[in-house]
């Protein structure tokens, strides 16, 4: 089990073992009221962390699209090469040819 150290104000320290721990000291520290708002700022804070985390997945999906469209055009670029490669052989041999032919 985690146990989170709570540091008080006043200068003393409790340990909680979870959100509710923490909720229920500071209910009995500082009130029922304070305590609701506490709980709404945590749960807007937890609101906005799911948003940015969406954004980041988004963000995370979008740079994916393009390093994989990257990686296609470079194999294409790369089968391009291995046939002009390919095909060199074969020039070679008609420059030889022709050069042959030129010169008899």
């Amino acid at each position: 089990m985690v146990r989170l150290l709570a540091r008080l104000k006043d200068g003393t320290q409790e340990f909680v073992r979870d959100e509710d721990d923490l909720i229920n000291l500071i209910e009995d520290r500082l009130g029922k009221d304070i305590s609701d708002e506490i709980k709404s700022i945590i749960e807007d804070s937890k609101s906005e962390l799911r948003e940015l985390q969406n954004e980041l997945e988004l963000e995370q999906d979008d740079d994916m699209y393009e390093l994989e469209s990257a990686l296609d055009n470079i194999r294409d670029l790369a089968d391009d090469l291995i046939d002009e490669l390919s095909a060199l052989p074969k020039l070679q041999e008609k420059v030889r040819e022709i050069k042959c032919l030129a010169l008899c």
